[in-house]
């Protein structure tokens, strides 16, 4: 599983920012829309997946 940030709009059109983890690319935007979510931008977080590889 791969670790990504995302900012999207809810259905109010107020912006969220936050992160999700899923298998994909196409998995974590699947995620979002399911949330009722539209993204506007997404992409792999690897320093925060180091950081979580490091604390192990």
């Amino acid at each position: 599983m791969a670790i990504y940030s995302y900012v999207a709009f809810n259905k109010k059109g107020k912006e969220e920012k936050g992160i999700i983890d899923a298998a994909s690319l196409q998995a974590a935007r699947s995620k979002l829309k399911n949330k009722g979510l539209y993204v506007r931008s997404i992409s792999e977080d690897s320093e925060r997946k180091d950081r979580e590889l490091f604390l192990f």
